[in-house]
């Protein structure tokens, strides 16, 4: 348990000056916070059905192209819909489009000036 602690730790620290961090056996994306209401209309690279939006941004995580995720209702009322988009809300500004039934969230981009 606490060998866990520590690495999951050190990985957070890792990635706190980078977006994604990928070695041979772990990869860690540091995501912005969800934006309720709007998605990414376009880019979308996969789309898959999954049980919850920590699934879906696993997906984003292990998806080395991917820049972001629309999480929203699926066909089954248990399952949800995930896009994945190798594009973000900053790249396709004109595509970020309202949608009160799903969420948005992209990878947090660094700013290095203060």
């Amino acid at each position: 348990m606490f060998a866990t602690l520590l690495l999951t730790s050190l990985v957070i620290t890792l990635t706190n000056g980078e977006s994604r961090l990928t070695t041979s056996n772990y990869k860690a994306v540091n995501f912005a916070r969800e934006i309720r209401g709007r998605r990414l209309n376009g880019s979308v690279i996969k789309e898959i059905e999954v049980d919850s939006e920590s699934s879906c941004r696993l997906q984003c995580v292990e998806e080395t192209s991917c820049l972001s995720y629309n999480f929203g209702p699926g066909e089954e009322k248990k399952m949800f819909k995930c896009q994945l988009s190798n594009s973000d809300r900053f790249t396709e500004l004109n595509n970020f489009i309202e949608d009160p039934q799903v969420l948005y969230r992209g990878i947090k981009q660094f700013s290095f000036c203060r």
